[in-house]
């Protein structure tokens, strides 16, 4: 006795309509092939650069990502006081405060660096042309601060510490005053101690 096999019915039949009986076509194939080849040549541009950024390139980022680690601040050391032959004080040590402006941190466009400039002028009394002549007294040297004023009132301070972002360029300096005793009552210069950016 010879068994008749029963079809599955787990798949549809076959579409008499259709021209190939098999689902994978060499139309498909080929297109399967193309972004076979299209996803290499991407992978392999991205190797390329990958491997130009580590290998051919890498000595030269690196000592530009240790360059961008350390800044050179030149600092003046206070002073101790001035006596005279007596050992009495003529010239005290007063804490002050002192805005500064780094040249580097200003905005590249002129306009912007301008209009920066005279909003902190209202601010400090300070003309333009003034800020403008001390930052061109150190355009060879973008690391170390022009100190625009000294003696900064705290509601001076207050105002451009809230409004920090509208003044990158712009910071804080911790200072101390040279002031006369009442034998001498001119008051001398400023001798900065430390700086910290506006935050």
């Amino acid at each position: 006795m010879v068994e008749s096999r029963v079809p599955s019915r787990r798949f549809l039949p076959q579409d008499p309509r259709t021209e190939e009986p098999w689902r994978f076509t060499p139309r498909i194939a080929l297109r399967v092939a193309i972004l076979g080849v299209v996803a290499l040549a991407v992978f392999g541009v991205l190797f390329l650069r990958l491997w130009a950024l580590q290998v051919l390139s890498g000595s030269q980022y690196l000592k530009t990502a240790e360059n961008n680690q350390l800044r050179t601040v030149r600092i003046q050391a206070p002073r101790g006081l001035i006596v005279d032959r007596n050992g009495l004080p003529i010239v005290t040590n007063v804490p002050g405060t002192a805005v500064q402006i780094w040249p580097a941190n200003l905005p590249k466009k002129w306009k912007a660096e301008l209009a920066e400039l005279r909003a902190l002028s209202k601010i400090l009394d300070v003309p333009v042309p003034q800020m403008v002549a001390q930052i061109k007294k150190r355009a060879g040297d973008p690391v170390t601060p022009v100190t625009v004023k000294v003696a900064v009132h705290d509601a001076q301070v207050s105002y451009l510490s809230e409004r920090a972002s509208e003044f990158p360029g712009v910071a804080i300096a911790s200072t101390f005053l040279r002031h006369r005793t009442a034998r001498s009552p001119r008051s001398c210069s400023a001798t900065r101690a430390r700086s910290r950016p506006i935050s």
